[in-house]
């Protein structure tokens, strides 16, 4: 039937049939006439002959949005791809079909300052035309040049749809194949700096990675390329944060300031000062990350413009993410939880797997410590499901280890060591460090309240040991706290070690200005006095810090530190 159909075209009718073969699934007529065009066919005949194959069905126009869009039926399709096998112009066909999907994604991209799935959503439906042109492209009768630029074209595509696997797959074959004499050209730049950031999404936190992000790095500085020179920077940064690098972090979060204030863009400057923001809280300067979270956020919101996704993170989220956490740490948990639950929905709105997951575990952190147990089950038990459907598997870890934390913080100490001791032991293989100091922190709890006072001594030191490496101040304070506690509990106790142990834990507390830790060390303090009969100072000690606070009053450590003053008062 489609060899008689085919018999009654014209002979320009089935030179264009023969080339739509090429495509895979649908086509527009801009698409079509760049394969099908040559110096026997103008775009008016292709245009012609496409309006005479849908009138005899052998082209269908798909039901679309503005832009016609056409394609073949399967039976259609494979005839026409066997035909145009029989003639000498498939390697051609199939070239002018990678070039055009090439220069499409690229115009796509155009000159902004980063590469968003806005730029590249029109792409999306011809994922199997953009798969399909990679792989002829790089296979033996391919034409690799023309992979390469498609490759580096698609890399954003790939990433922004979160297909991480495929974008390092592309990137790695393009690299392979690009010339020695095009070497630190644009595409080059491109393929290193996707192959990093999607790397590190599908092969963790390794050496590995690390070199790719700086290899990428170098090269867009050698270029002079602002834009990527941000994106890497970025990435860098992050990367050392995910390997618990946090001095590391910071130092190199602190050069993505210069170079954005040089780019001009004011979303890339309220980048910059985010991500720099996040980098102070993580290593421990509470007073720094607000100054600047709440700075880059500010010039953003007077200029109109968004936070630019740099290396595949919402930054605005991050910077959102560590506002809550410094609220309530500076002592604000009430907007603390009001800015965690603000971000929460901003995320689930954007709906980035990564960045939702990212978004759960530090927002549900903040209800941890404000002692809403419910409210941060929640968000667990939804991070937990969310990262096994999207093979997030450092996140679920993560996840498990916050379902620890919150056993140890319910009283159910045995179900929280068992869940901490495992997400750690999986999160060291992975290399993934963000938390590990804090974990730490709740696995030491866990077994001070278990009554295993070696363990959670052990715990404590590993913890201080790790911070000290990482270059993490953060959570120094709690982990003495407990350290102290465990001193008064041991048999026999030692009241001297655990007093000078608890004053240094203020003294930690207020040396990144975290009110919130202080209140817990006073607490311990000034019931360590009490009981020693040292009424006045526990009361000074205590009174000083909880008049400090404005806000929180039924959050759980006030309510217990107004408990402790009133019973020192009968």
């Amino acid at each position: 039937m489609l060899d008689w159909s085919f018999n009654l075209l014209s002979d320009w009718e089935r030179r264009v049939l023969r080339r739509l073969s090429v495509f895979v699934g649908e086509f527009t007529l801009e698409a079509a006439q760049a394969v099908a065009v040559d110096d026997q066919t103008d775009a008016v005949d292709v245009a012609e002959a496409i309006s005479s194959l849908i009138d005899k069905s052998l082209v269908w126009v798909a039901p679309s949005g503005r832009v016609a869009h056409h394609r073949l039926l399967d039976s259609t399709l494979a005839f026409a791809a066997e035909k145009l096998a029989q003639t000498d112009e498939e390697n051609t066909v199939a070239r002018r079909h990678a070039t055009y999907f090439a220069n499409r994604l690229s115009s796509a991209a155009g000159e902004g300052v980063a590469i968003t799935i806005e730029d590249v959503a029109f792409a999306a439906p011809y994922l199997g035309n953009i798969r399909s042109a990679l792989e002829l492209s790089f296979s033996a009768g391919g034409d690799a040049a023309i992979g390469v630029e498609l490759a580096a074209a698609a890399a954003p595509l790939f990433f922004s749809l979160t297909l991480f696997t495929e974008c390092v797959r592309w990137c790695e074959q393009g690299l392979a194949a690009l010339p020695k004499q095009d070497q630190g050209n644009a595409p080059h730049l491109t393929l290193q700096a996707f192959l990093a950031v999607s790397a590190m999404f599908t092969r963790g936190n390794s050496n590995e990675v690390g070199t790719a992000i700086e290899a990428a790095l170098s090269l867009a500085e050698a270029r002079g390329d602002q834009v990527y020179q941000m994106h890497l920077i970025v990435g860098l940064s992050i990367f050392l944060t995910r390997i618990g690098d946090f001095q590391g972090a910071l130092g190199v979060a602190q050069r993505s300031i210069p170079v954005a204030e040089a780019s001009g863009f004011p979303g890339v400057i309220a980048t910059a000062e985010s991500v720099v923001g996040v980098a102070y809280h993580l290593a421990g300067d509470q007073i720094g990350a607000l100054r600047h979270c709440e700075r880059g956020l500010a010039v953003a919101e007077a200029a109109g413009a968004a936070h630019v996704a740099f290396f595949g993170y919402d930054h605005e989220v991050r910077a959102l993410l560590a506002l809550a956490r410094c609220y309530w740490l500076t002592g604000f948990p009430d907007r603390a939880a009001d800015t965690a639950k603000r971000v929460i929905k901003l995320a689930t709105e954007r709906d980035h797997p990564v960045n939702l997951c990212m978004t759960l575990i530090f927002a549900a952190t903040v209800f941890i410590w404000r002692g809403d147990f419910d409210e941060a089950d929640q968000h667990v038990r939804r991070l937990l499901a969310h990262a096994a459907r999207h093979s997030l598997g450092p996140y679920h870890t993560q996840g498990m280890a916050l379902s620890g934390a919150l056993a140890v913080a319910r009283g159910n100490p045995a179900e929280g060591i068992a869940l901490l001791k495992r997400a750690l032991e999986v999160l060291r293989v992975q290399k993934h460090h963000a938390l590990t100091p804090a974990l730490y922190l709740a696995l030491a709890e866990g077994f001070l309240r278990a009554g295993e006072f070696e363990e959670a001594a052990a715990t404590v030191d590993a913890g201080l040991a790790l911070s000290e490496d990482f270059g993490e101040n953060l959570n120094v304070s709690e982990l003495l706290r407990v350290r102290a506690e465990i001193l008064l509990r041991t048999t026999p106790p030692d009241p001297a070690a655990a007093e000078r142990v608890f004053q240094l834990s203020l003294h930690k507390a207020r040396e990144q200005s975290a009110l919130s830790f202080e209140l817990r060390s006073a607490m311990g303090l000034a019931w360590h006095w009490y009981r020693r009969g040292e009424l006045a100072k526990a009361t000074d000690l205590l009174e000083g810090v909880h008049r400090r606070f404005v806000e929180g009053s039924q959050t759980k450590d006030l309510v217990y530190a107004r408990e402790l003053l009133a019973r020192f008062e009968q």
